[in-house]
């Protein structure tokens, strides 16, 4: 999972078709699924992977924006194959592919990559808003969207979040008997980092109802804190994002007509 900010193309062409109506109206709604602590759950304490237990007070996450890509009419979408990988990539297995650059690059990363180049255009709808995971909570949704959110005719092919900061508070004990931690140690803690998660799916444009909501839900991953040391230096972005990358949306659509 790539975690910087992707980048999106805005149409310049026009989105209307008759009486002043665009072809389409995105709609989008973010909420954030309570942290599932099954299977983890020790005494009052989260078990981690490293024999950590966290008894959480706050559990946090910012969300800057959610966005989503169109493929314009009559552009299409290069078609991705392992066996046949696009130029700049060879020798794909284990969902990801070795870009000529050395780094290996997951398979929804060059499909993206492949709608950008055949013709995909974004709408970036603005959220800077933080909630919290430790139940099912939604977020408000009001700030600036590229044009006004209204869509050309297309195909909606994914829908994005990006993350930028976490923040846990509470107390970490340690489960084991090696004394990593001295009796009960209170955290204040925000790792900030700017991560895209991202939702493939297919949502024509122009051939049925033009409002389109994107019902965005983001789930924190159990495992976000399974490689983190609290006992030695908890800040270090690498180990957060080891777990934390496990996240993900999930997108609910549904039509209707626009007054």
């Amino acid at each position: 999972m790539k975690y910087l900010l992707m980048a999106f193309v805005v149409f310049a062409a026009g989105c209307t078709f008759q009486d002043g109506q665009p072809w389409g109206l995105a709609d989008f709604s973010v909420k954030t699924n309570e942290f599932d602590r099954a299977g983890r759950e020790e005494g009052e304490y989260f078990k981690t992977a490293l024999n950590y237990g966290i008894e959480i007070e706050t559990l946090e996450v910012e969300i800057e924006s959610v966005g989503l890509a169109l493929s314009a009419e009559g552009t299409g979408i290069s078609e991705f194959d392992p066996a046949n990988p696009p130029p700049g990539y060879s020798l794909c297995h284990n969902g990801h592919c070795h870009a000529d650059s050395g780094e290996l690059v997951d398979y929804e990363d060059i499909r993206r990559e492949l709608s950008t180049a055949a013709g995909a255009a974004g709408i970036i709808q603005l959220v800077d808003e933080r909630a919290s995971v430790l139940s099912d909570s939604t977020i408000d949704v009001s700030g600036a969207c590229t044009q006004d959110c209204q869509l050309d005719r297309g195909s909606i092919t994914n829908v994005s979040a990006i993350v930028t900061a976490v923040t846990l508070k509470g107390t970490v004990v340690d489960l084991t008997d090696a004394e990593r931690i001295d009796g009960e140690r209170q955290i204040d803690l925000t790792w900030e980092i700017s991560t895209t998660f991202n939702h493939e799916l297919e949502v024509a444009v122009g051939d049925d109802d033009p409002g389109i909501a994107l019902n965005t839900a983001f789930s924190l991953s159990p495992r976000t804190f399974d490689a983190v040391d609290f006992g030695q230096d908890p800040t270090t972005i690498e180990s957060f994002l080891d777990g934390f990358e496990r996240s993900q949306i999930d997108v609910k659509v549904k039509r209707y007509e626009l007054d």
